[in-house]
């Protein structure tokens, strides 16, 4: 009876959180004539990424289309292995930070991706201004959780009013 395929720790290149991915290891592994199952591995670990990313907050779409831009780049030839390889580890670095963006803008997820809403386009704000973006931010979130969000709410041409009210004010 034949047995399963098994894979040594080492050999395990499977990638799921980004944030805990040993780097200099990878980096050894593509070194190792293993650029293609590295690179594949990294490539899958990003979409996942990046996915949860844009779930939690739309206005991330542009770390999606900048992915996608790397992907068809390197398969017109436009660039071999080696450079694709670092211009991902490049990206996986731009999206640790992004994800970090929430702590250091002291807001939550849900709070950044209200503020996000509210910058976008790129806005030139001053600190005193980003303040009192955030504050904003807080204070419709709140509004909306407590008053206008009712089950249902998107159902009801009323209840989608109201919340429309909500943000205009």
């Amino acid at each position: 009876e034949a047995e399963g395929y098994t894979l040594d720790a080492e050999d395990d290149l499977r990638i799921v959180d980004l944030s805990q991915v040993d780097f200099d290891k990878l980096k050894c592994a593509f070194k190792n004539n293993r650029k293609n199952t590295v690179t594949e591995s990294l490539v899958g670990a990003i979409e996942s990424k990046i996915e949860q990313l844009v779930a939690l907050n739309r206005t991330r779409i542009d770390y999606m289309a900048k992915f996608q831009e790397m992907i068809d780049e390197y398969n017109r030839d436009a660039c071999n292995k080696d450079t694709f390889f670092e211009n991902l580890l490049r990206f996986v670095k731009d999206l640790s930070d992004e994800e970090k963006r929430a702590l250091k803008e002291n807001l939550t997820e849900e709070e950044l991706t209200v503020f996000d809403l509210l910058t976008k386009p790129e806005v030139k704000l001053n600190s005193k201004e980003t303040n009192e973006v955030r504050r904003i931010a807080r204070d419709l979130l709140r509004a909306l959780k407590e008053e206008k969000l009712v089950l249902d709410w998107r159902k009801h041409m009323q209840s989608r009013a109201t919340v429309k009210i909500c943000i205009e004010e």
